[in-house]
């Protein structure tokens, strides 16, 4: 649970809670992985603390809070290659698959549903962490900021900055554009790197959070 009050000087407390019957799990901070119920439970804080930070003084909300639209699952083929990607709803239902092409240097994602070609992850430039995402009318530089002390990219859509910050395990990672959450996410396998859950909240930008998937996995072999 998670409890928001006033203390008595003035301030804004965000708490969790502990349930009735159960204990607290003990863990230091840079060591051991980190559950995706409790980097659910993180970014449940974060956009709490952005809502009560963003009330104006007359109690009006001036930042929009989003929440979650659609949950996908992504699994990496087993194999030499491991170049070829799955993408399923909660039901299991196959949505797209993204293909490695080596000779272009790039990843093409197609709907399974359409069987049409949607968006590109090109990366020529890889050794130096900058890749493009590319979809019609399209072009999205996606860098990676090596001075960062956590794994953070950069982007740009149309003027908006895209962000996309990772936790200290570099296995949860949070996206957002001009600051507002549009989606996350997690590696399941930490030893393998081949499992995610995706989280979407903007269903405008399903392609983008999909192809940030491939991007964070490919990046973590560089």
């Amino acid at each position: 649970f998670i409890e928001i009050f006033l203390t008595s000087d003035g301030f804004i407390k965000i708490e969790r809670v502990i349930e009735e019957g159960k204990s607290e799990g003990i863990r230091t901070v840079g060591y051991g992985l980190k559950s995706v119920d409790l980097s659910i439970a993180d970014r449940m804080v974060d956009q709490i603390y952005d809502l009560l930070n963003t009330i104006n003084p007359i109690g009006n909300v001036v930042e929009p809070i989003t929440g979650v639209k659609k949950v996908m699952f992504v699994k990496q083929e087993n194999g030499m290659l491991r170049n070829h990607f799955y993408f399923t709803d909660e039901e299991g239902n196959k949505k797209f698959e993204i293909k490695e092409n080596k000779i272009l240097q790039k990843f093409i994602a197609m709907n399974s549903e359409t069987r049409e070609e949607e968006f590109e992850v090109q990366y020529p430039d890889a050794r130096n962490h900058n890749y493009v995402v590319i979809k019609p009318n399209e072009f999205i530089p996606v860098r990676r900021k090596k001075e960062a002390t956590k794994v953070t990219f950069n982007g740009d859509i149309v003027e908006k900055n895209l962000q996309i910050t990772g936790d200290y395990t570099a296995n949860h990672f949070n996206v957002e554009l001009n600051e507002i959450v549009i989606g996350a996410i997690d590696c399941l396998n930490d030893t393998l790197k081949d499992t995610y859950r995706i989280e979407i909240n903007d269903l405008k930008y399903d392609y983008l959070i999909m192809a940030l998937t491939i991007i964070i996995d490919m990046d973590y072999n560089q």
